[in-house]
């Protein structure tokens, strides 16, 4: 059986070092001047505790690579390995 209207959300199969990395990255918003027409948004200066958008894009890209490369065999080692990058990712799929 075939569904045709199936979709994956990628973000379950990031681990949660990469999600904390992303969030540091978010620039920050401020709201408080909404009702006078604007917002103000700070872009984040990457230092050694966050990284940039970009930079944080960049991780996702090639974790999503990484993943996409991997052989059968690769796959079913890091699926029986807690410490591996890769394991929660391919334990969703």
């Amino acid at each position: 059986m075939v569904a045709g209207n199936y979709e994956l959300d990628f973000k379950l199969l990031v681990n949660q070092e990469f999600v904390n990395a992303k969030l540091k990255s978010l620039p920050n918003v401020d709201y408080s001047h909404v009702k006078e027409g604007f917002i103000f948004v700070n872009d984040k200066i990457a230092n050694k505790d966050n990284l940039t958008q970009i930079q944080a894009n960049g991780l996702f890209i090639r974790f999503m690579q990484r993943l996409a490369l991997m052989k059968e065999t690769q796959i079913e080692a890091c699926g029986n390995n807690m410490e591996n990058s890769l394991y929660s990712a391919i334990k969703v799929l």
